[in-house]
């Protein structure tokens, strides 16, 4: 049986994966709380029409990374906002403006640094 970190709870991982509205998110929510319910990886693998290396890997970065977009497949900074806020739990506008706010300060502070 694969080991799945508590980043998350077993109810939390459902939460995410019946409201996620990423195909990408919800299916990497539907595997890890599947594991956490206790299938193995070969069974889980074969269930959800994923490889056993691909869902070894995924339980490696959740294990070690926990629940962050960047863990879960938001990559790049190239995903769309409706992806990466799914990830998050919050909505695409929330987020878009979460990362306009951080690249302001950013570019406010480089200037001011200057």
């Amino acid at each position: 049986m694969a080991t799945i970190k508590a980043h998350l709870s077993n109810a939390e991982l459902e939460a995410r994966y019946k409201t996620a509205v990423d195909p990408i998110g919800k299916s990497h929510f539907h595997a890890l709380w599947l594991l956490s319910c206790g299938y193995g990886l070969d069974e889980l693998a074969e269930l959800l029409s994923f490889s056993p290396r691909w869902v070894r890997a995924l339980l490696k970065r959740y294990n070690e990374g926990g629940d962050t977009p960047r863990v879960l497949g938001a990559k790049n900074a190239y995903h769309s906002d409706l992806h990466v806020a799914s990830l998050w739990g919050c909505n695409a506008d929330s987020h878009r403006q979460a990362r306009y706010d951080i690249l302001l300060q950013a570019t406010s502070h480089s200037a001011s640094n200057g």
